[in-house]
């Protein structure tokens, strides 16, 4: 039985996200079948090709089974492979997983010839599959799945989620040659790559979109501090320098993630660097501590926005008071901060619909002058609220009709795919004025990244810049 598990040829559409990182799912889903299936041939195909490239691979291959991961902003990319696997080879059994697939099942089948969607975590998902398909059994019996038989879409019942994610086998890391990536776009060791520290997040803030850990309780699972740092020491054997742990949020129990850190630290490498996620709320001088010792010298904060009623309505339970207080604690132990930020945020309250407005956004704007006057923030990522699949914000903007198809494939999900499109149509506030906001927001990312001591890649910084100005000057040219 040949199994082949890819990304979407993501080269094909120019972004950096195809050479930053392998797909740490898949590596999971290939450990995980290796361990509990016996028989199977499991290649993989990563993000670094182009269409024509990843279809010879299939080619070559010629699988039995072939399982294709992506997010919404892919899916059109995803939906061109799948329909030209099944065209040349029908016989191929092709399951989709990932964020997209999980969220929007019904979407993948109509949209694409695919036979199978696995609903939130894969690995005893596929293990079952292959182990039903190698038998000539039916799905009837596989949990976790949704599936096409003669024209009809048929879903089982959820399989629950992992709890021991210690008793998980690492990740496929074996496969990986680190010189094809790029790793982390800010770093201060290379090579650099990332590391799973935990699953899923316990908010439920109205733009994210969590939907493969958000089926079920528990909504958040964490690895021992030891697992992670037994993986570490692997990397770092393989000649790993930085390590990126992906966690929606590293602070959810503020104990678990100094324990995490202190056993970093104990693996004794003066050349070792970390970065992570963390909550503005709990940090304190004993978890900024921890992480200074273990040479995480970022942290990256979902500060959001300047606004308490903003803050308040897309249920980040946070306040204004708690992001200075939070990079102020991180700054007295030297460790840097890169605050993601978002603009034109939208919410419900009492079923009526919420946006944050163009003077709202203004605030955040000055309060971002006062982070950088401060010196209390490094650097700074600056979008626009888009209505992803599987969130909240995406359930409010097909209800209130704001989302705007894609201008490059015109998908409704197509333009989160590109952080220069504005997705939403917003009541009372045009595209100018929110283009207007985002050169402002291009200019003090700008000035971040110029005032801060760290490394960062001054070409693609450059050419991000230029491209943004292409972009802002079409939006404002328009009436």
């Amino acid at each position: 039985m040949k199994v082949l598990l890819a990304d979407p040829p993501i080269a094909e559409i120019g972004t950096e996200q195809a050479d930053t990182s392998p797909n740490l799912g898949i590596l999971y889903l290939i450990s995980s079948l290796r361990e509990s299936v016996e028989g199977v041939q499991i290649d993989y195909v990563d993000a670094l090709r182009k269409i024509e490239s990843h279809l010879a691979e299939v080619d070559r291959i010629r699988p039995d089974v072939y399982g294709i991961s992506f997010a919404s902003f892919y899916a059109p990319l995803a939906y061109k492979v799948i329909n030209a696997i099944k065209e040349k080879y029908p016989s191929i059994l092709v399951i989709c997983g990932g964020a997209h697939p999980t969220a929007l099942p019904d979407d993948v089948f109509e949209h694409s010839r695919a036979d199978i969607c696995a609903l939130g975590e894969g690995e005893e998902t596929l293990a079952d599959l292959v182990r039903g398909y190698m038998s000539e059994e039916d799905f009837a019996h596989v949990a976790g799945i949704a599936y096409r038989v003669n024209g009809e879409v048929h879903r089982n019942a959820l399989r629950p989620l992992l709890r021991d994610l210690d008793a998980r086998p690492a990740p496929a890391w074996d496969l990986i040659d680190f010189s094809k990536y790029l790793g982390c776009r800010k770093y201060k060791g290379t090579p650099s790559t990332s590391v799973v520290a935990s699953r899923g997040c316990p908010l439920d803030c109205v733009f994210c979109s969590n939907p493969v850990w958000k089926l079920q309780k528990p909504w958040v699972r964490l690895r021992s501090p030891e697992s992670i740092a037994r993986e570490v020491e692997y990397l770092y054997r393989r000649g790993i320098r930085e390590v990126y742990l992906r966690s929606d949020e590293m602070n959810p129990n503020p104990r678990w993630c100094a324990d995490v850190f202190r056993a970093l630290a104990d693996l004794g490498h003066s050349d070792l660097y970390f970065q992570c996620n963390l909550k503005a709320t709990p940090i304190d001088d004993e978890l900024a501590a921890s992480l200074s010792l273990a040479n995480c010298w970022v942290t990256h904060v979902g500060i959001e926005s300047g606004n308490d009623r903003v803050l308040a309505g897309i249920r980040k339970k946070v306040a204004v008071t708690d992001t200075l207080e939070a990079c102020r604690t991180l700054k007295r132990h030297n460790v840097k901060v890169f605050g993601f930020f978002m603009m034109y945020q939208v919410w419900e309250k009492d079923g009526e619909l919420q946006v944050e407005t163009p003077q709202e956004v203004d605030q955040t704007l000055a309060f971002l002058r006062r982070l950088r006057r401060e010196k209390l923030v490094d650097y700074m990522s600056w979008s626009y609220a888009t209505p992803f699949p599987g969130s909240d914000l995406y359930r409010i903007a097909k209800k209130h009709d704001l989302i705007k198809p894609s201008l490059k494939d015109g998908s409704e999900y197509g333009a989160a795919a590109s952080i220069w499109e504005i997705s939403m149509n917003l009541p009372g506030i045009s595209e100018r004025r929110m283009a207007l906001s985002r050169a402002k927001g291009m200019l003090l990312q700008g000035l971040f990244v110029v005032q801060s001591e760290g490394f960062f890649r001054r070409k693609n910084f450059l050419a991000n810049m230029k491209r943004a100005a292409k972009k802002l000057k079409l939006v404002l040219l328009r009436k």
